[in-house]
């Protein structure tokens, strides 16, 4: 061990608090589960925390001392690299990076380093290792146990061996331990939100559990008035993560991780990998995998990362990148009756719910999501028989479930390709507006905004393309749908048209397709009436009338227990129905106001007003609400602060529940709303309406929109349909 040093009073007074701020972000880091709906706000508390640690040791950082000039730097880069073929070069999109000095050959060895050159744990000399080698958790966690080697070696100064390779190093970088809650927010729609809110707590945990070690044992590090600083431990993580690599280890078996000077000066382009370690003269070798001329910027492939990998650790996102994917979760609601069936069938299978599939864009990516929605849409009878099936012939079953072909044996077929192609749109919808790189907007966005907008640029691609392939097996089944859909319009001639979930299906899916003669037919069906259906809600405490193409939202993302959401299909319209605490206000009118300010606040909306507010009572009450307080109005969203605003319509209806000292709320968002009033409806709950966008400003009667967006009156259906059908919902 080393020798302990009696710091001086401010340092002390620096590390109580360090030590308290730490203590209180181990205990937030052990108390946080992290799922879609609160990992925002896990992380601005995470980081409330980190920023006042960070503010406190400022004057005790050891990487602030690596803060230079461009220029600085530069002259740090050339006095550590030597080369007659090669220079350091300062790239606008890329930061400082290899140019080529000399015409240099594809596949021309460029760089040779021996193991003595790499920084690894064995190479460092910093008194760090022995704690290593004792402590548990560094001692099982190579890329920590890196970190710490990394730090020691900066404590040292002078007097460290790698001090000319650390003085290259930048001071900060661009991966998600440097990103705030407003750039995180900027992610909205994509799943990387989790993944960065997860890593920023492992780090912090990790600092945390280091640092009360540290405080409590003073004789591990040997420095006088130690502080060990949130600021660079996090430059360690990033150095580490973002350019280390790994040599075989001296057995032949094992692998170990390093940093590698010089070679991690260069930056990624896709092409193939060109890196080598040859254990026969113990040196890693890099070959160039094109040619250069003088002056041209030498580039190596990184190797198979997709996007969210380049963004978080590295802190950039390529132009082209073939091994880029998204990765959506699949579940089954537990308010289905048939879960543990489909759970079932899929554990047959080797799938496990909830189901992650990684989507490239390709059709062969989407294997197991075509299992999962032809499972995911059967009925019980179709369950039961494919689940016995399965059990006497997985293998054909298993190929029948994975087509890639419209699969006229499965008889939900038409609903589980029309559900994969609504859970694709929603995805897409959630990501809201997009910004593009040719806007003028885009220069005020900074690098890792405009990382952050590239980013759902390529998953929304992937999610596009993924449609497209669902497309082409819709446009390919067209004798299939036409014979159901020839049975559909007999009927309608007929006059003995009877709407059921099939029909609205066929019709879906007929809207899909691109055959024209397919659509003269398909809209002179869009003219029926549709009817909604009885929704039961918290497990049957409540009913609601909804339309019947809802998609739940809690089949897509978690969702809390006190809400229920559900979304169109295709479309930016949701409707969500919240169980809330019983406002006090001076009558019920206001307190509606109150909720839809809460609404605003929530959507961080720049403007707001209300357009309409009144109270009615309602047609056959339960018997602990009477009337609802009706009110529209609408609010206006901000994005990058900019101009560009979106308005969305907010249609409310608040149902007051003062027995229980509860309200309950039933809102819809509609982006293509009408700021008027709230209606009843004029004919009962039955009768409902697709309608189509082309209404107001196209005459020809043979051109309808597929997005069939919920009407006025359907939206007044939702809003008076709500009744209590069990009070035990607020004893519970």
């Amino acid at each position: 061990m080393c020798r302990a040093n009696k710091p001086d009073k401010s340092v002390r007074q620096v590390c109580e608090r360090t030590s308290s701020l730490s203590e209180k972000l181990m205990e937030r880091c052990l108390n946080s589960t992290i799922t879609s709906v609160n990992a925002i706000e896990i992380l601005r508390e995470l980081q409330s925390l980190t920023s006042e640690i960070i503010f406190v040791q400022k004057e005790h950082s050891y990487v602030s001392k690596l803060m230079k000039s461009l220029e600085s730097r530069k002259k740090d880069l050339d006095n550590f690299l030597s080369s007659d073929n090669y220079t350091v070069h300062w790239f606008e999109k890329y930061g400082f990076g290899i140019t080529a000095c000399v015409p240099i050959k594809e596949g021309q060895q460029l760089i040779r380093l021996p193991r003595r050159a790499v920084f690894c744990v064995e190479n460092s000399s910093t008194c760090l290792r022995e704690f290593i080698t004792q402590d548990n958790l560094a001692s099982s966690m190579e890329n920590v146990a890196l970190c710490l080697c990394l730090l020691g070696e900066l404590y040292q100064g002078d007097r460290s061996t790698w001090r000319d390779y650390i003085r290259t190093l930048p001071s900060e970088y661009s991966t998600f331990l440097y990103m705030d809650v407003a750039d995180v927010r900027l992610l909205k729609g994509s799943p990387i939100i989790e993944k960065i809110v997860s890593n920023y707590l492992f780090t912090c945990r990790q600092y945390s559990y280091f640092c009360r070690h540290f405080i409590e044992n003073q004789t591990v590090i040997d420095i006088p008035n130690f502080v060990f600083c949130f600021d660079d431990y996090r430059w360690a993580v990033s150095t580490v993560m973002s350019r280390s690599n790994y040599i075989p280890h001296l057995n032949g078996k094992d692998k170990i991780m390093c940093l590698i000077p010089v070679w991690d000066m260069m930056n990624h382009k896709s092409g193939h990998v060109t890196t080598h370690y040859y254990p026969e003269v113990d040196e890693l070798i890099f070959c160039t995998m094109e040619a250069y001329k003088p002056g041209d910027q030498i580039f190596m492939d990184y190797g198979n990362r997709s996007n969210d990998d380049f963004f978080m650790f590295s802190g950039f996102i390529p132009q082209v990148n073939l091994n880029n994917k998204l990765t959506i979760t699949l579940g089954i609601s537990s308010s289905d009756s048939l879960a543990l069936t489909r759970k079932q069938l899929l554990q047959a299978f080797g799938l496990s719910v909830p189901l992650k599939c990684d989507l490239r864009g390709d059709i062969e990516s989407m294997t197991e999501f075509f299992i999962f929605s032809r499972i995911f849409s059967m009925d019980k009878d179709e369950l039961n028989k494919y689940l016995v099936d399965s059990e006497s012939n997985s293998t054909i079953i298993k190929l029948q479930l994975s087509s890639f072909e419209f699969n006229k044996e499965i008889a939900s077929e038409c609903k589980a390709l029309s559900f994969m192609i609504n859970r694709l749109k929603l995805l897409i919808a959630a990501y809201g507006t997009l910004l593009l790189e040719d806007a003028p907007e885009w220069n005020q966005l900074t690098l890792t905004q405009q990382n952050c907008e590239r980013l759902k640029h390529h998953e929304i691609n992937i999610l596009r393309s993924s449609i497209e392939n669902i497309q082409y097996i819709m446009d390919n089944s067209y004798d299939v749908i036409n014979n159901n859909l020839l049975a559909v319009s007999m009927n309608c001639d007929s006059g003995n048209l009877t709407w059921n979930s099939h029909s609205v299906l066929i019709l879906q899916i007929c809207f899909e397709l691109h055959d024209e003669s397919v659509k003269i037919v398909v809209n002179r069906l869009f003219l029926s009436v549709v009817t909604m259906q009885s929704r039961p809600l918290f497990d049957g405490a409540f009913q609601c009338l909804l339309p019947t193409n809802v998609v739940d939202a809690s089949d897509l993302r978690q969702i809390p227990d006190n809400q229920e959401v559900f979304v169109h299909p295709s479309t930016s319209q949701s409707v969500t129905i919240d169980i809330l605490e019983y406002v006090d206000a001076n009558n019920h009118e206001d307190a509606a106001r109150m909720h839809f300010d809460e609404i605003s606040t929530s959507n961080e909306a720049t403007d707001s007003s209300i357009s309409s507010l009144r109270t009615v009572s309602l047609h056959n009450p339960d018997p602990y609400c009477s009337s609802v307080v009706l009110l529209s109005g609408k609010q206006n969203v901000s994005k990058f602060n900019q101009s560009n605003e979106d308005v969305v319509f907010i249609y409310m209806a608040l149902y007051r529940y003062t027995e229980f000292q509860a309200d309950v709320l039933v809102v819809v968002n509609d982006p293509h709303g009408e700021d008027g009033i709230i209606h009843s409806p004029s004919s009962g709950y039955n009768q409902v309406h697709f309608t189509s966008q082309n209404d107001n400003n196209n005459n020809n009667n043979n051109s309808y929109s597929t997005d069939l967006t919920w009407s006025q009156d359907t939206i007044n259906t939702m809003l008076l349909s709500l009744r209590l059908m069990n009070s035990n919902i607020f004893v519970s």
